[in-house]
C-alpha cells in the first residue's frame, strides 16, 4: 500500500507484538497512514518488519480493541485505519462506569459541556443544509415507532449538532458518552410505561426549541436550552 514504508527488523529482546505494535502506530503518528487507508496482509507486514504472522495479528486484534483499526473479510475488506473514535471511546466510559472510577452525574456534566460548546459554535457555522437534517431527524422522532428507533434519532440529533460544529472530536466525544449511557437510558425509557410518551413530546418540543435557536444563529440561547435538556433527561432518565 502507498504510504506504508518498510520498517527495519526489531531489536533483540524487542517482542514481534511490540515491533509490530511500534510499527503500525509510528505510521498513524507521522501520517503516513490516514482514516480509511488499508494495511498490507497480515504475511506481508511480517516479512516487512522480519517477526512471525502470528506476531501481527496479535497486534491487529489490539489495535482493534482500541478502535484504531478496522478489519473486514472479503476481496474489498482487510485491516484499515479507522476514520472515527466514537465508538472506542464509548467503550473505554462504559468500562469506567462499570469499574465506578466515573459516575453517571459526572459523565452528564461532561456531556453538558461538550454539547454548549457544540451548539454554540454550530449556531454560527450550521449549513443550511445541516439545519435540514436536524429538522428531518426532529419529523422521524415524530414517526417513530419504537423506543430504540427514538433513541437511535436522538442520538443522530445531538451527534449532528457535534458535526455542524466542525469539530471531530467533539463528534466523537458526543458519540462515546450517548453510547456510554445508551443502554441505561433504554432500560430507563422501556419501564416509564405511559409516562414515557409524555417525555417523548417533550424531548421532541425541547429537540425543536434548539433548532430554533440554531437556525436563528443565537448561541448562547442554544446553549441554555441544550443544558436545559440534558440536565432534564439526566433526572428523567439517568437517575431514574
Amino acid at each position: 500500500m502507498a504510504g506504508m514504508t518498510t520498517q527495519a527488523p526489531g531489536t533483540p529482546g524487542q517482542g514481534g507484538f511490540d515491533v509490530a505494535m511500534a510499527h503500525i502506530t509510528d505510521q498513524i503518528l507521522s501520517g503516513q497512514v490516514r482514516p480509511g487507508d488499508r494495511l498490507p496482509p497480515e504475511r506481508e507486514l511480517a516479512q516487512q518488519l522480519g517477526i512471525s504472522r502470528g506476531a501481527v495479528r496479535e497486534a491487529v486484534r489490539a489495535l482493534q480493541a482500541q478502535g484504531l483499526v478496522t478489519s473486514q473479510v472479503g476481496h474489498t475488506g482487510g485491516t484499515r485505519i479507522a476514520s472515527g473514535q466514537g465508538e472506542s471511546f464509548g467503550r473505554t466510559l462504559r468500562l469506567h462506569l462499570a469499574l465506578q472510577s466515573v459516575s453517571h452525574d459526572e459523565l452528564t456534566d461532561t456531556r453538558v459541556l461538550l454539547e454548549r460548546e457544540a451548539v454554540g459554535t454550530a449556531a454560527s457555522s450550521a449549513t443550511p443544509e445541516e439545519l435540514a437534517h436536524l429538522a428531518r431527524l426532529c419529523d422521524q422522532m415524530d414517526a417513530a415507532e419504537t423506543i430504540a428507533e427514538f433513541n437511535a434519532l436522538d442520538t443522530d440529533f445531538h451527534v449532528g449538532i457535534a458535526q455542524a460544529a466542525q469539530n471531530r472530536l467533539l463528534r466523537d466525544l458526543t458519540i462515546a458518552v450517548r453510547q456510554a449511557l445508551a443502554s441505561h437510558i433504554l432500560a430507563s425509557e422501556q419501564q416509564l410505561g405511559d409516562a414515557w410518551l409524555r417525555l417523548r413530546e417533550d424531548l421532541i418540543a425541547e429537540h425543536r426549541r434548539i433548532l430554533d435557536a440554531l437556525a436563528a444563529g443565537d448561541s448562547a440561547r442554544a446553549a441554555d436550552l441544550v443544558e436545559e435538556h440534558v440536565r432534564r433527561s439526566h433526572v428523567a432518565l439517568v437517575r431514574s
